[in-house]
């Protein structure tokens, strides 16, 4: 299910020099529970989608015991605690759990088309 169309990036500037950066975040934003805040915040930590799947490559070798409980721990805290500034107010939250295991779980270099579509 995909986020409808003019929704997207509505405070980040249009510049020329930064289509990637727009399209990255605009992809982000096509996940459920991914505001633009946390897209770009997201975004800010690993600027290209490269740069997150490494993240995450990196972070599950650092984390060895069994695959499936290891693999759902570090799901949930990879980005739980990455803070995002909140609309129109002053002060952050966190992104938490639920939101932190949909990225990993979209963007690991093991996950199948078929799980990504269900």
């Amino acid at each position: 299910r995909f986020k409808v169309q003019g929704s997207r990036c509505q405070t980040l500037p249009r510049n020329p020099h930064d289509q990637l950066r727009l399209t990255w975040v605009s992809q982000l934003m096509q996940l459920a529970g991914v505001s633009e805040e946390i897209a770009k915040a997201v975004a800010e930590r690993h600027a290209t989608p490269a740069a997150l799947m490494q993240a995450i490559e990196a972070v599950e070798a650092e984390n060895v015991g069994p695959a499936a409980k290891v693999r759902a721990k570090v799901a949930e805290g990879f980005l739980a605690d990455l803070e995002y500034p909140i609309r129109g107010k002053k002060g952050t939250k966190r992104l938490g759990p639920v939101v932190s295991r949909r990225i990993f779980s979209l963007f690991h270099p093991e996950t199948t088309p078929e799980h990504v579509l269900v």
